[in-house]
């Protein structure tokens, strides 16, 4: 074979592989490992994840609410993820309690429950909502999540003429009333607007601390009968007047007494804590 041709078969060889060796340096995106930092979590539990690259949109994103489902091994993510690229950064949003049904992650329907007398009706009822953006990379990335309900607590004392067992062998039945319980949530940022009609709450009863708890969405509340406690046929109300704030807990010492057969119910102020008091019930 003449020189020319041999060299020119050459190269046309090294023409034809070079892409495929350029393709064989370039690895794929690689998948996403993400965790979520809260208290509240335990094995079975499911966080939804939304990826975009620069603003959230309503929906068509890079992923729109995929499940992070809490194991005892950690988190598992479906459906898989992985970065559009290996360069560029992506958001990563992260809310509790999962819900299949968004269609707008920009107004995702939140409802505390009136009833929640339960722990799981109480833990259902707390909001979580957090955010992370990451450049790609192969380590596990941890979305430190932020309370955006509050609570509402009414904390009872034994007085004089009134023993600890006598409030536990019956419990005195406390409700919390005029609460708006809908909001729609924007998944971007984590504010939300009210919505719907105002409701009463049951609280959740810690019977050992004699405690009523209940989640709440933030809110300003402006009733003269916010609270009511009814024990031994006595029933007083609470009067409320103040804007609560997400990740607060508003705790009401109640201290109930009885003096020559009658019940009286002493009313302390209202006690605000800045600490995030999420999942401190369970």
């Amino acid at each position: 074979m003449p020189q020319f041709c041999l060299s020119l078969a050459v190269a046309v060889a090294v023409a034809m592989t070079l892409p495929l060796i350029l393709q064989r340096q370039a690895p794929p995106p690689p998948e996403m490992a993400l965790a979520v930092n809260s208290p509240l979590l335990n094995a079975g539990d499911r966080v939804g994840v939304y990826v975009a690259y620069g603003d959230l949109r309503a929906s068509g994103n890079h992923q729109d609410n995929a499940v992070l489902a809490k194991t005892d091994q950690g988190f598992s993510l479906t459906p898989t993820v992985a970065f559009s690229d290996n360069t560029t950064p992506a958001n990563i949003y992260a809310y509790y309690p999962y819900t299949s049904s968004i269609t707008n992650a920009q107004a995702f329907p939140f409802i505390v429950q009136t009833n929640q007398e339960t722990e799981e009706l109480m833990k259902s009822s707390q909001l979580w909502w957090g955010k992370v953006s990451s450049y790609p990379t192969t380590k596990q990335q941890t979305i430190s999540l932020q309370r955006l309900t509050a609570e509402i607590c009414v904390k009872i004392t034994a007085g004089e003429g009134v023993q600890l067992e006598d409030l536990q062998a019956a419990p005195p039945i406390v409700k919390l009333r005029d609460i708006q319980t809908q909001t729609t949530v924007n998944l971007a940022d984590g504010s939300f607007s009210l919505s719907g009609t105002s409701s009463t709450i049951i609280p959740l009863l810690d019977l050992e601390k004699m405690s009523y708890t209940a989640a709440v969405i933030p809110q300003r509340i402006n009733d003269d009968a916010f609270a009511t406690i009814s024990w031994a046929d006595k029933q007083t109300t609470v009067p409320c007047h103040t804007t609560i704030e997400k990740g607060q807990q508003f705790t009401l010492p109640v201290t109930i007494s009885r003096s020559t057969g009658s019940v009286n119910v002493s009313i302390s102020d209202w006690e605000t804590s800045d600490k995030d008091y999420g999942g401190s019930v369970f």
